[in-house]
């Protein structure tokens, strides 16, 4: 960015940022900014595809299927023991909401 607004000029030419205080960016045109704003917008769109990319890999992970006899230990304590007919306690339930087959009901 400094050499783009380095390389300005006329109304673009960058000045010290702040009255030179260290460490505050260079002053520079309109025309200067949106370019390197547009440049910055690029970057950012990649950074959220690739985001978006690895939660949906990571949704498609394949799931294993859990010791029954499993205790399952919160900051509580171990957990109470579902009983007949209530929800099961698993992760996917959750990432499965409203299919049919998400509780194991096929």
């Amino acid at each position: 960015m400094e050499a783009a607004m380095n390389n300005a000029a006329g109304a673009g030419q960058p000045t010290a940022g702040g009255a030179g205080l260290p460490g505050l960016p260079p002053v520079a045109g309109r025309a200067v900014f949106e370019a390197e704003l547009g440049r910055l917008r690029v970057r950012e769109k990649a950074h959220t595809r690739e985001g978006d990319a690895i939660a949906a890999a990571r949704r498609r992970l394949p799931m294993t299927e859990v010791d029954a006899g499993l205790t399952l230990t919160g900051p509580g304590g171990p957990a109470p023991r579902s009983s007949p007919g209530s929800r099961p306690i698993a992760q996917w339930s959750r990432l499965e909401a409203g299919r049919s087959d998400a509780l194991g009901s096929n």
